[in-house]
């Protein structure tokens, strides 16, 4: 049995639906469960591999609590653009940590987006790395519309909309231009392709 954590269903049911149903197709038991509810699922159900959005914030007590009894899988939903600090933020929190004894380290399997992201944790002592890309948003350049159960709006949590409200400005244009001085979108054209998935 691996228990799927759901973060926000605007953004993350869709895919984690297809991933549940790619494990029903291989025989492996699967079910999408809400994120508030870890605690109260794992106790129900007993899953061998629960898959986490992050480690950070409200579930860091439960990976704390049961990271001896499970195994725990880190897929992010949310993007870096590939920047240390939102990389910190992504997997860490906001807080001042000591990485070495973060909770990432009892996970089973981290998996990143980039070799980027993989050196950087690995610097910060993160163990069990793997890079596989994007995972939850390898589609956008073909979405695909459901009629039945179509949807007015769509949630993206993109680690860069935290990060730009660190920025103290009101005006939207002058947030902007402190990105722009902050990220240099000549020498990295593709930072502007990720903030205008915001």
């Amino acid at each position: 049995m691996i228990l799927l954590v759901c973060d926000k269903h605007k953004r993350d049911l869709a895919a984690l639906e297809n991933l549940s149903k790619q494990l029903n197709y291989k025989g492996i038991k699967s079910l999408i469960i809400n994120k508030h509810l870890l605690i109260k699922a794992y106790n129900y159900y007993k899953p061998k591999i629960i898959k986490i959005p992050h480690c950070k914030g409200y579930l860091k007590n439960p990976v704390q609590k049961l990271h001896k009894h499970v195994k725990f899988i880190l897929i992010p939903t949310e993007h870096s653009m590939l920047h240390d600090k939102f990389i910190d933020v992504q997997f860490f929190g906001v807080d001042n940590l000591n990485y070495r004894n973060h909770i990432i380290n009892k996970l089973h399997k981290v998996y990143v987006q980039s070799d980027y992201v993989k050196k950087y944790l690995y610097k910060k002592k993160v163990k069990n790395l793997q890079t596989t890309g994007q995972l939850f948003y390898s589609y956008w350049d073909s979405p695909k519309t459901n009629i039945k159960n179509s949807r007015k709006t769509i949630g993206i949590a993109i680690t860069n909309r935290p990060s730009i409200r660190h920025f103290k400005f009101v005006n939207y244009l002058k947030i902007l231009k402190k990105t722009n001085e902050v990220n240099d979108f000549i020498l990295s054209p593709w930072k502007m392709g990720l903030l205008s998935l915001d």
